[in-house]
């Protein structure tokens, strides 16, 4: 069976792990503990256990880290100014 090639429109729709440890500026291993994790949809694999994302799915995972994010600056501030009250 052929490998789809990279100007495939299906492969268009798929994206490697390194592409998108790469546009959430986390490292692989962290893309594939968030997979175990639930926050990012399991892979499709390859027949060479390639792991192929979704667009889709890392379009939403990538909203979904800046607002973590943003999340997390905002307790930091309110931490700080916390602080500085107490």
């Amino acid at each position: 069976m052929n490998q789809p090639q990279p100007n495939d429109p299906v492969m268009r729709q798929l994206m490697e792990i390194s592409e998108v440890a790469r546009m959430a500026t986390l490292s692989t291993s962290r893309i594939r503990q968030l997979e175990v994790e639930g926050t990012l949809r399991p892979a499709i694999r390859t027949t060479r256990g390639v792991r192929l994302y979704e667009r889709a799915d890392v379009e939403q995972f990538l909203i979904d880290v800046a607002s973590a994010r943003q999340r997390r600056a905002v307790q930091r501030r309110v931490a700080v100014v916390t602080e500085l009250e107490g």
